[in-house]
């Protein structure tokens, strides 16, 4: 392909939006986790910034097709981004995953070279075949991919590690320049990196500190009713089980208060996100209070035992 000639210009269509190409080359695959959520005007920023690398190799063949998936099983596919956009205009369907995919043959060391690159975007991920999809030499196995919140795919055949790794930033750097999802507050963010904590300190903790509380009392009696050491022990097991019932609550709030939607391509993308930014208030509200109440028990446990000791 000379220098006048646009990446886009296919010799040919892709018949799926990745392929098995001809390569001496290996074939890389990484997930890169983030929390976006990204419109038309980010995608076709990513499919330019992509072709654009795609350029610098200055092909001798190129070709470039998208796939769109919704949630009612229905696809679009094109080879023309600018296309997109007319597709997606009014549209009340939720998208449910966006694959970019190019494919190019380029000289290297006088022998032609193929080099795919294939970018997907998805709700939600299993992080089990990524990793299938990850260690296989035919990155097609991905066919069926399933991705979690704020997480993109992307596979390249043919190609060096330091240029797979080039595309990788590229990438990166693309999500970390799209939208942050309302969802996601400095709180959930808080409550996200120290949950474990709480849980913790819920599961044993608060069971101790209150066996603890009826050791000391029955200590402190004249004719200590031993009979009350028994209930201590027995209130311990039953605390923690209701503890742990409590953080899988804790959990699932965590979980919904941070739940959103990767597009905003649609009218019913749009809607979920509505709806979810709805839930993820009310699990954030629920969360907090279930934070603050947990180190309020354990605050007064631990200040009852230490006037106790205090007092002993």
């Amino acid at each position: 392909m000379d220098g006048s000639q646009q990446l886009e210009q296919l010799t040919k269509n892709l018949v799926k939006p990745y392929v098995i190409t001809r390569s001496k080359l290996g074939s890389t695959t990484k997930v890169i986790e983030r929390d976006f959520v990204c419109n038309i005007n980010h995608l076709n920023k990513l499919c330019t910034i992509v072709t654009e690398k795609a350029k610098f190799y200055r092909p001798t063949r190129a070709g470039f097709q998208y796939l769109v998936s919704f949630d009612d099983a229905t696809h679009i596919e094109n080879t023309d981004i600018q296309s997109l956009s007319e597709y997606l205009e009014g549209s009340d369907k939720r998208t449910d995953k966006v694959i970019f995919s190019w494919q190019i043959a380029h000289d290297m060391d006088g022998i032609e070279n193929e080099m795919s690159i294939t970018i997907r975007i998805s709700n939600p991920m299993n992080p089990f075949v990524i990793l299938q999809a990850a260690l296989s030499k035919d990155h097609s196995e991905a066919d069926a991919l399933d991705f979690e919140d704020g997480s993109i795919s992307v596979s390249i055949h043919g190609a060096t590690q330091t240029t797979a790794e080039e595309i990788f930033a590229l990438v990166s750097r693309w999500s970390s320049g799209c939208s942050r999802p309302q969802s996601m507050s400095d709180i959930n963010v808080f409550l996200r990196k120290h949950i474990d904590k709480f849980k913790f300190a819920n599961t044993w903790l608060l069971p101790i500190f209150c066996t603890a509380i009826f050791a000391m009392v029955i200590q402190r009696q004249e004719k200590p009713e031993y009979s009350l050491l028994l209930i201590a022990i027995v209130s311990f097991f039953v605390l923690k089980d209701v503890m742990v019932i409590f953080n899988q609550r804790i959990e699932r709030w965590l979980r919904y208060s941070t739940k959103f939607s990767l597009f905003s391509l649609t009218g019913g993308d749009e809607n979920q996100q509505t709806a979810y930014f709805v839930l993820s208030s009310r699990s954030t509200k629920r969360l907090i209070g279930a934070a603050i109440g947990s180190l309020t028990l354990n605050l007064l446990a631990g200040g009852i035992i230490w006037y106790l000791t205090k007092t002993n």
